[in-house]
C-alpha cells in the first residue's frame, strides 16, 4: 500500500466522520435558532467549503507533502525499508554537497540561507494528484454530452429507487425550497450546484483519486461506493451511485477533475432550475407540464422508458469515445482491466473497511428512520 494511499484513507475517514456529526447536530435541532434558510447556509458552508473543502487540503498538503509524512505508519516493512533508504541517500548527497560548498566558499563570504521548499513543485504535484488538468476539446465535448445523458438516467434510476423503497414501506418527506424570488434562486444555484459540483468533487473524486490511482480500474468502484454512502440517505444511494460510477470513470479516462466538477455542478444545477420553474412558472412552464405527462399518463411512461434507453446508450458511446481518446493520449493502456500498480487488497485496507462500515450503518440508519416514522 502506498503512503498516499495510507493518508487519503486517514483523510476520507476524517471527513466522513465530520460529515455524520454535522448531521447527527442538525438532527438534534443545534441550529434551529437560525431559521430554515440559516441552517441550509450554514449545512452548506460548513459541509461543503471546511468538511470537504479545507480539511481534506490542509490535512493533503501537510500529511503528504508536507513535513507531517513522517508521522504515517507503514503498511509494510519492504516499503518502509525503500523510503528509509531514499531517504538516507538523500541525506548523504546533500551533507557532500555542503561540504562541498564549504570548501570553495571564502573565509570572509556570508553562509548562504538553506534553500526553501520548493512550493513550486508541491503545488504541481497536488494538481498531479488531484486531477488539475486541462480537458482536450475532444473530451469536453463528449463530457458535455454525457453530462446532459446522466440528468435524464439518473432521474430514471431515482425514480425506480424510490418505488422499491416505497414497496419497502420507506416513506420519504422532500424538503422544498419556498423559490419566492429570483434571489433564493441563486442562492439555491450557488449552495446546491456550484459549491457541491466544487468540494464534493474535491473530496470524493479528487482526494480519493490522489491515493487511489495507482488501484488502477478499482479506483472507480471505491470512489462510486464511497460517494454513495457519504451522502449517508438511503433516497440518494441509488443514483449517487450510478453518477458516482460514471464521473469517476470520466476522472479516470480522462485525469481531469474539472470534467466531474462540470458535470455534478449541472446535475445539479438543473434540478435547482426546475424546482423553480414548478413554482413560478415563467416561459420554461413547459418543462414541467411535460414532466407532469410523463409521469401521469401510460404513453408518458413509455416515452420516458425510451428516453432513458436513449440516454444510456449515448451517455455509453460517450464513454467509449473519452476511453479511445485516453488510449491515443496514452493515458491508459488499450486492454481494458489492466494489472494495478497497488496490489494491496482493500479488505486489508484498515481505514477503508470502518469508512465503508460507518457510510452503511449511517445509511441503514436513515432507513430505518424511514420506515418507522
Amino acid at each position: 500500500m502506498t503512503r498516499k494511499r495510507v493518508a487519503v484513507s486517514l483523510i476520507y475517514f476524517v471527513v466522513v466522520i465530520l460529515t455524520l456529526t454535522m448531521r447527527v447536530m442538525i438532527s438534534l435541532g443545534l441550529f434551529d435558532g437560525l431559521g430554515e434558510v440559516g441552517e441550509d447556509a450554514l449545512w452548506s458552508c460548513i459541509i461543503q467549503i471546511l468538511i470537504f473543502g479545507i480539511v481534506p487540503l490542509g490535512a493533503y498538503m501537510l500529511f503528504v507533502l508536507g513535513k507531517g509524512d513522517e508521522f504515517l505508519p507503514y503498511f509494510t516493512h519492504e516499503e518502509a525499508e525503500e523510503i528509509k533508504e531514499e531517504r538516507l541517500a538523500d541525506e548523504v548527497a546533500q551533507v557532500f554537497e555542503d561540504n562541498t560548498l564549504a570548501e570553495e566558499k571564502p573565509a570572509n563570504e556570508e553562509p548562504a540561507e538553506q534553500p526553501k521548499a520548493d512550493k513550486k513543485s508541491a503545488f504541481k504535484e497536488f494538481c498531479e494528484d488531484f486531477g488539475f488538468r486541462k480537458l482536450s476539446v475532444k473530451d469536453a465535448l463528449c463530457v458535455l454530452v454525457l453530462a446532459v445523458c446522466m440528468i435524464v438516467v439518473a432521474s430514471g434510476v431515482s425514480l425506480v429507487w424510490q418505488i422499491v423503497l416505497k414497496l419497502l414501506g420507506f416513506t420519504h418527506i422532500p424538503s422544498d425550497t419556498d423559490y419566492s424570488s429570483m434571489g433564493v434562486l441563486f442562492r439555491e444555484l450557488f449552495l446546491v450546484a456550484v459549491l457541491p459540483g466544487v468540494f464534493e468533487e474535491f473530496a470524493h473524486r479528487g482526494l480519493l483519486w490522489a491515493g487511489y490511482k495507482k488501484t488502477g480500474y478499482k479506483f472507480v468502484i471505491v470512489s462510486a461506493l464511497l460517494f454513495s454512502l457519504m451522502h449517508q440517505n438511503i433516497v440518494q444511494t441509488g443514483y449517487t451511485f450510478v453518477d458516482g460510477l460514471v464521473m469517476a470513470l470520466v476522472l479516470y479516462y480522462t485525469r481531469s477533475i474539472w470534467a466531474t466538477m462540470f458535470m455534478h455542478f449541472l446535475n445539479n444545477a438543473v434540478s435547482v432550475s426546475l424546482g423553480y420553474i414548478d413554482q413560478n412558472g415563467g416561459p420554461f412552464a413547459f418543462i414541467i407540464r411535460f414532466e407532469d405527462w410523463l409521469y401521469s399518463t401510460t404513453l408518458g411512461l413509455l416515452v420516458m422508458f425510451i428516453g432513458f434507453v436513449l440516454a444510456a446508450g449515448i451517455a455509453v458511446l460517450m464513454i467509449i469515445l473519452i476511453r479511445k481518446n485516453a488510449v491515443k493520449a496514452g493515458r491508459i493502456k488499450r486492454k481494458a482491466f489492466e494489472e494495478p500498480e497497488d496490489k494491496y487488497p482493500r479488505h486489508k485496507d484498515p481505514m477503508f473497511i470502518i469508512t465503508v462500515v460507518v457510510g452503511i450503518a449511517a445509511t441503514i440508519f436513515s432507513f430505518v428512520w424511514g420506515i418507522l416514522r
